[in-house]
Order: structure tokens, then sequence, then C-alpha cells
């Protein structure tokens, strides 16, 4: 194991790049301009926090393309793979 990598929370693992906190509503409107939960955020929960994030991202780009992606559509499965990852042609 790295022992320079440990389990430590984001949120008290980097100082903040300031040296002064700002205010919560002043970080929770900075949070907002990036589509970040700040509640999420602050949960130490990555998984939830990351789950929230994509789909906050995944938004804006079907909004921006103005249709609907593909995420969550038909997958290519492990099996249907070949080597390099790419899908073989039963043709």
């Amino acid at each position: 194991m790295n022992p320079d990598i440990d389990f430590t929370p984001g949120d008290r693992f980097l100082p903040p790049p300031w040296p002064t906190r700002p205010p919560r509503s002043d970080m929770n409107s900075i949070l907002r301009t990036h589509v970040i939960d700040a509640a999420l955020l602050r949960t130490d929960s990555f998984e939830a926090f990351y789950v929230a994030r994509k789909a906050s991202l995944l938004g804006l780009i079907e909004k921006a393309m103005g249709k609907a992606s593909s995420e969550g559509t038909e997958s290519v499965s492990e099996d249907e793979d070949d080597e390099d990852g790419e899908r073989e042609n039963s043709n």
C-alpha cells in the first residue's frame, strides 16, 4: 500500500485555497456555478456525490444537444467485446 494514500475525506485533506474561509452562502453560490450539490459534497459520501454530479452534467449535455443521451440504453456486454474492447460483427 502506498503510505501517501489514506482515506482522509477531502474536506479535511486539502486546506482552502484562500487565507480565510468564505461564508457558506458564498461557497454554495460558487459550487452551484459548477453544478455541484453543496449538501452532498459536505456529506463525505463520494458515491452519492458522483451519481448526482454525473446526472447533473448529463442533463446539461442533453439540454445543449437538444436530445436525450444514450446513457442507460443498450450497452455492449463484456462477452460481446473482442480483445480490444470493440464490438464484434456477427455478420
